[in-house]
């Protein structure tokens, strides 16, 4: 089977949130979960581009879950900590 690949662009609404997940996220690229795949991410401006090669279908599908929800679940955190910040130690 041909090797895959899926380049999915996600506005996150700030630079700042951006750079964070991506900042978060970058360790998980550096080792494959398993041999059949392979992520990039980065950050331009506010959004975060997520790239993944795999082997099949299978591993890019598996990949590509795994960033999203981990993505999701970073929006939520950040989403949670702007809530709790007092307003008065906001940076501007």
């Amino acid at each position: 089977m041909k090797d895959t690949r899926a380049e999915i662009s996600i506005d996150l609404g700030s630079k700042k949130r951006a750079m964070a997940i991506h900042e978060a996220l970058k360790p998980e690229t550096k080792y494959s979960a398993g041999p059949r795949s392979k992520v990039g991410i980065r950050s331009v401006g506010r959004n975060l581009i997520v790239t993944m090669h795999a082997r099949d279908v299978v591993a890019l599908r598996a990949a590509m879950n795994s960033y999203l929800r981990w993505i999701a679940s970073s929006v939520d955190l950040t989403q949670i900590v702007d809530q709790a910040r007092p307003k008065h130690l906001e940076r501007t």
